[in-house]
């Protein structure tokens, strides 16, 4: 029997090299995206926005696959409602962000269509940072400053997560978006669109850490394991923990 295969995604990076192995091993593929690029050969591809209120519609059909491969890489949201759809229609669910089959040091690229970090892949259109280079132009770097900051550099715009704790149980997070003032100048300027990505990314991520802190707290919550997509966290965790010692040894020594 065939194996019936669909990637969300599909159209660059991870999710159209997926597609193209399928073809070759005689998968029949199916490819869910936007349809702005051309679809791999070979391939059926179902057209929708994952961010529209009915962007989802073509999922909506009376098929089931053996295995389904979600690319999604921005907010976790359009994931849980994609498997929520394909709920009993999919053999096996597999999420794989493209950050994670990246290698570690290296920057996030854009999507072809996408300009920046904005919603729609930047709807306003501003001018990039002078001097980038064509990698810059199409990449996006993060940077950690220990102890509290998180430094992200677009080829528009410079933006910074500055993390204040209150409170055993509470986290102040302040977000600040930096363009070059020519562009701040220019007639017609507006952030909205890079504004109101972050907004939606950040509320999304802080609900989860808002469960995980809930759960946490319950007297019969467990330690578990990383997976295999929290290479970077785990890397954040034992370097604070390195610092701690360090701070201990210090305080011993004196």
């Amino acid at each position: 029997m065939t194996m019936k295969l669909l990637i969300l995604g599909g159209s660059g990076f991870v999710g159209r090299a997926l597609a193209g192995e399928g073809v070759a091993r005689g998968y029949d593929v199916t490819v869910f995206n936007r349809g702005l690029r051309g679809a791999p050969a070979g391939v059926r591809l179902l057209t929708g926005d994952r961010q529209a209120p009915d962007g989802l519609a073509a999922l909506s059909i009376d098929q089931s696959w053996d295995a389904v491969v979600d690319t999604w890489s921005a907010g976790a949201g359009a994931v849980g409602r994609t498997a929520r759809l394909l709920t009993g229609r999919a053999g096996h669910y597999t999420y794989v962000s493209s950050r994670s089959v990246y290698r570690w040091g290296t920057p996030a690229p854009l999507t072809e269509h996408a300009e920046t970090m904005a919603r729609e892949g930047g709807t306003n259109h501003r001018p990039p940072i002078k001097g980038l280079t064509e990698k810059d132009l199409r990449s996006v770097y993060y940077y950690l400053l220990f102890p509290n900051v998180l430094v992200s550099l677009h080829p528009d715009y410079v933006m910074l997560h500055t993390l204040w704790p209150r409170a055993v149980d509470r986290t102040e997070v302040v977000c600040e978006w930096y363009f070059e003032r020519t562009t701040i100048e220019a007639e017609g300027f507006d952030p909205q669109d890079a504004v109101d990505f972050w907004d939606q990314v950040n509320r999304e991520d802080w609900d989860i850490c808002a469960l995980n802190q809930r759960g946490l707290r319950n007297r019969d919550a467990t330690a578990g394991r990383y997976t295999g997509q929290e290479y970077d966290v785990h890397d954040f965790d034992v370097m604070v923990a390195g610092r701690y010692l360090e701070a201990l040894r210090a305080g011993v020594a004196s």
